[in-house]
């Protein structure tokens, strides 16, 4: 790209006042009539103190977004038969500690193959590895692209996780800036959304006086 003043630009920018904006509905009325949905080329980060539910919120959206293409989901702290646990509480209403516990009656496990198939059709792809690098998500991500096509969403959890490697002289602060800056570049050239959840500092409840933005 070269610079271009707004006289240069002004058929581009007509062109795209007239291209339906791109965005992908998440399954979640109220957040969806609010913004649309999740905005293509747009890195989304979702954070929030451990245990408060961002990886069930996360699976809700993945199956919300794949009704309009592919989602691919690194999971680094469960393996993938734990999501699909959820997937299947979520879908099913069977409690998720009776899946989790095996505590299942025939009937219910009947009930689960049937919303297995349902769910097998929408296309969830999951690797249940830690220590992935922002650089093995944008070459998975790139290699899926070729093969399969446009992907609609990409999905990290979560960001703490990741191997992250500090360049002498970095901060762990800058390090992680670095991941989220790749995450939004990967995010605009693959043209899809990129859901990255993030985990608060606990330490911040443990803080008297005044509030900073932890």
């Amino acid at each position: 790209g070269k610079m271009q003043s707004l006289a240069e630009s002004r058929q581009g920018y007509f062109e795209h006042l007239l291209k339906r904006a791109e965005f992908v509905p998440t399954g979640f009325p109220h957040y969806d009539k609010w913004a649309h949905g999740l905005w293509r080329g747009w890195l989304f980060v979702s954070a929030g103190r451990p245990s408060v539910g961002k990886t069930a919120m996360l699976l809700q959206r993945v199956m919300g977004v794949a009704k309009s293409g592919p989602v691919l989901v690194w999971s680094q702290e469960m393996d993938k038969y734990q999501l699909f646990d959820r997937m299947i509480s979520n879908i099913t209403g069977i409690a998720y500690g009776r899946i989790k516990n095996k505590e299942l009656k025939a009937d219910e496990l009947g009930i689960i193959e049937h919303f297995y198939k349902e769910l097998e059709k929408l296309p969830i792809y999951v690797q249940d590895s830690s220590g992935v690098t922002i650089e093995e998500v944008r070459a998975t991500a790139r290699r899926f692209k070729r093969r399969h096509g446009q992907l609609a969403m990409i999905a990290v959890d979560y960001l703490q996780i990741m191997r992250i490697p500090q360049r002498k002289g970095e901060t762990r602060a800058q390090a992680i800036g670095n991941v989220t800056t790749t995450a939004k570049q990967i995010a605009r050239d693959m043209k899809c959304c990129f859901m990255m959840l993030s985990q608060m500092n606990r330490e911040t409840d443990r803080r008297i006086g005044k509030p900073t933005l932890s």
